[in-house]
């Protein structure tokens, strides 16, 4: 399953995104599990280093498109798409999965 997304340093917070730029993450989880976590860590990342949030997809499916009942995590005011916003860099990345306190 993958989780993508653009992330924009439209302030001068961006942490590691420099001002002005944009970058996309890959994000390759195992199992359906691991989307609320991912995406309550983006939810905070966003508002911390008030960042821009665009092009959120879970498996090539918008998240305005996804039931609002299955999806509570805020993004639906904050979030844009724009197929004209370009990354200047992409970071792919596997997420471990989550193990249970018995493993």
């Amino acid at each position: 399953m993958r989780i993508s997304f653009i992330l924009k340093n439209k302030s001068d917070k961006g942490g590691e995104i420099p001002f002005g730029e944009a970058w996309q993450w890959n994000l390759h989880i195992e199992d359906e599990e691991q989307i609320s976590p991912v995406l309550k860590g983006l939810r905070k990342r966003v508002r911390l280093d008030q960042l821009e949030l665009a092009n959120l997809y879970i498996d090539k499916a918008r998240v305005v498109d996804i039931d609002p009942d299955k999806l509570k995590y805020g993004f639906s005011k904050s979030l844009r798409y724009d197929a004209l916003l370009s990354p200047k860099r992409i970071v792919n990345k596997h997420e471990e999965p989550i193990r249970g306190s018995d493993s």
